[in-house]
């Protein structure tokens, strides 16, 4: 699906920066820029689906109660600010959206046609103090059937420190990422808020089930939002000047 933008497009750039892809940061910033929508340098910008289903896990356990590194809020207070603004701006390209607790697991807003309002709505419902336990492996198993029942390509945006309740019968997390990984179209973004190496690990190991996972660590996340680029959409940018970024109106800014 593309959608393509004309005058309005700049507040759909400023969406890419959250869930969407610009490859060469120096040619996205020199186009997101108010005057040269003004001077009408930007010929065009289409926004290029690139996933069908978006489910945000949301960690809320006491761990998440600590102060993120470098702030004075908890680490669940600024998850669910940074979702409410990012959510602001991403555009509605015809996705499915889920969001789901697993301190305990709870259903927030199950898969449906992605509704900004209502999304919004559950996202100011989540706790803002952080209680219980990380249920991390049950979480991921909790995914099996909200898969089976989507097609298409499916991000999973896991908000996690690393750490998680252990049991002797269940496995670990990454494998069953892995499973789902080998049975579905799925790709994991993991939001780091871990600090110590084995909670790291814990993550990556989620993160190496397949190519299109990765681990992005949350403070990078809020210094360079495009750092998390590419998951939900690509942005295609066609311009009238020669500086060498988008040189063409259909051109397509790929990975680097």
């Amino acid at each position: 699906m593309m959608a393509k933008v004309s005058r309005c497009w700049l507040a759909m750039a400023l969406a890419a920066t959250l869930l969407g892809f610009l490859a060469n940061e120096v040619c996205a910033l020199e186009i997101i820029t108010e005057e040269d929508v003004e001077q009408a340098i930007i010929a065009d910008v289409n926004l290029v689906k690139a996933a069908d289903n978006a489910i945000i896990l949301f960690d809320s356990s006491r761990s998440m109660a600590r102060p993120l590194k470098g702030t004075s809020k908890s680490r669940v207070e600024t998850v669910k600010e940074l979702l409410l603004t990012r959510l602001a701006w991403l555009p509605d390209l015809g996705y499915n959206f889920g969001l789901y607790l697993f301190a305990p697991w709870k259903e927030i807003y199950p898969m449906q046609p992605f509704d900004r309002e209502k999304l919004v709505k559950a996202i100011e419902d989540l706790p803002t103090e952080a209680g219980g336990e990380s249920y991390l492996i049950q979480a991921l198993e909790n995914l099996e059937p909200i898969l089976e029942g989507l097609s298409g390509r499916t991000v999973v945006f896991l908000f996690s420190d690393g750490q998680y309740v252990r049991y002797r019968h269940f496995k670990r997390p990454y494998m069953k990422a892995r499973e789902l990984a080998q049975k579905h179209n799925v790709c994991f973004y993991i939001l780091s808020t871990a600090e110590t190496k084995q909670h790291e690990d814990t993550l990556q190991e989620i993160a190496d089930v397949n190519e299109c996972s990765r681990v992005i660590p949350f403070a990078h996340y809020m210094m360079r939002p495009a750092y998390n680029s590419g998951a939900l959409f690509l942005v295609e940018a066609g311009s009238r000047n020669s500086n060498g970024c988008g040189r063409s109106a259909s051109n397509r800014n790929t990975a680097t």
